[in-house]
């Protein structure tokens, strides 16, 4: 091949390598997952309590769980602290028969998926019943078993329809507008219609359970794009569930069947995963919801855990140690608690047994005590992980050594005690420059606090209680 000839042909395959590329779907760099925020319920039937919660949603500071074996809708502020609650066994206007799904609207209207009886209801922000619609079938407007739902900007309403294998919309009202779907694998089709969201830009993303899948259309039902597939990798699933989108339209799937959540971008470009199954914190057992509330918190309904968990981005502190003895508390809750990666390179670190009255090596380091570090000079020690903005604690009768709370000063005199009045509204706290203890009624991050107690009792720091 000649000299020209081999130019030309090196040329238009480098033309037709560039049109490739351009061609191709650009692979975002995946992000870091986040990490665990808290926690809050256990099984049972009381105020606080769960049976299989199946949903959240996020209006304001007001978390509202929909809580699928006791018929129920639960409300909580963000930290998880009981507010109020609706529902009970029936069917009559306000009852509910395993409500699986939940949304609020911007007007602050909560629609429940009320799944058994087949219809949707509606309720103000304080759980007064406003209105209801549908009822058993496939014909418009009707239902099988509605099991995900959400509200667009603009007050649509739109249903996972699952066993009729459709999305549904409807006006606020509940008049009908227009459905998309049926039984099948192909484009548009469903295998079960399991979650539904609408972003910003009103796109509607539905998941499909047995299809392994995440389908995308606009708000006319008409069919744009899919992603997903059967298996374990990057972007693959088992029986997605519920669906949450965050203020710049990143797609959060609830991978029920493998335990986990994957994050992805508005076309389906895989970011971010995290969970595996278990009961520690940070670990899933077959979650079927999620809602992101206006600070990219990611709140999981946590089902067979009978629990809500809330994830986040990482944050960061700085503990300043001074030369010689240091009395602080690590306001994280971290990945790695071991105290020589907490604190690496530091001459010892002790925490104070209230029972036995005596100094211990702790095994690890928890952000509701408080510990004695040695550093032979002084030193800063960065430390990662989620943020522990309030804590619970069983203290015991004399002093006891605490923690602090991440990102804010707060008034140790607005903790709870109970039995109350068991603890004192002050604490000390020991400056390792001057060597001398210091009182105080505030508690600082990252400073640990020795509090006296008159029995024992369970403490509590953090936000006030409503």
């Amino acid at each position: 091949m000649s000299f020209p000839r081999l130019y030309a042909y090196t040329l238009t395959l480098m033309i037709l390598l560039l049109i490739a590329m351009a061609a191709a779907p650009m692979v975002l760099a995946a992000e870091e997952p986040p990490v665990f925020y808290r926690a809050w319920g256990s099984e049972g039937s009381g105020a606080g309590e769960f049976e299989y919660p199946s949903d959240v949603a996020i209006y304001g500071d007001r978390v509202y769980v929909a809580d699928w074996w006791s018929d129920r809708i639960q409300v909580f502020n963000r930290f998880g602290q009981y507010l109020d609650e609706w529902g009970g066994t029936g069917s009559e206007d306000g009852e509910m028969n395993h409500p699986h799904g939940v949304a609020v609207s911007n007007a602050g209207y909560v629609y429940v998926a009320d799944t058994d009886n087949d219809r949707i209801q509606v309720f103000d922000s304080d759980g007064e019943f406003v209105n209801k619609w549908g009822t058993l079938g496939n014909a418009n407007g009707q239902f099988h078993d509605p099991y995900a739902i959400a509200v667009g900007a603009d007050g649509s309403v739109y249903v996972a329809d699952i066993f009729n294998h459709r999305i549904q919309k409807f006006t606020s009202e509940g008049a009908f507008v227009c459905k998309w779907g049926s039984l099948g694998t192909g484009d548009g089709m469903f295998q079960w219609a399991s979650g539904v969201a609408v972003d910003g830009n009103s796109y509607v993303y539905a998941s499909d359970y047995w299809n392994n899948r995440i389908q995308k259309f606009d708000t006319d039902g008409n069919y744009l794009g899919q992603w997903g597939g059967d298996g374990t990798g990057d972007g693959q699933f088992c029986n997605p569930g519920g669906l949450a989108i965050d203020n710049v339209g990143a797609v959060y799937v609830v991978d029920t069947n493998h335990m986990r959540v994957q994050k992805f971008d508005s076309d389906g470009a895989f970011l971010t995963k995290w969970g595996e199954v278990g009961t520690a914190p940070g670990k899933l057992y077959y979650p079927v919801g999620a809602a992101v509330d206006n600070e990219g918190r990611i709140y999981v309904a946590d089902k067979d855990n009978h629990r809500i968990q809330v994830f986040g981005a990482p944050v960061g502190v700085d503990i300043e140690l001074a030369a010689g003895w240091n009395m602080v508390s690590i306001p994280l809750i971290v990945a790695d608690s071991s105290p020589s990666t907490v604190f690496p390179n530091c001459d010892a670190i002790y925490t104070w047994d209230p029972v036995a009255k005596t100094y211990t090596v702790p095994a690890a380091v928890e952000p509701a005590r408080g510990y004695w570090v040695a550093a032979s000079e002084p030193s800063v020690h960065t430390i990662v992980g989620g943020p522990a903005e309030d804590w619970t604690s069983s203290i015991a009768g004399g002093w006891n050594m605490v923690g602090s709370v991440y990102g804010r000063t707060c008034s140790f005199a607005d903790s709870e005690d109970t039995p109350d009045g068991a603890v004192e509204g002050f604490a000390y706290w020991w400056d390792p420059v001057s060597k001398c203890y210091e009182y105080c009624t505030d508690m600082c991050p990252c400073k640990g606090y020795w509090v006296a107690a008159t029995d024992s009792c369970v403490l509590a720091v953090g936000p006030p209680v409503p």
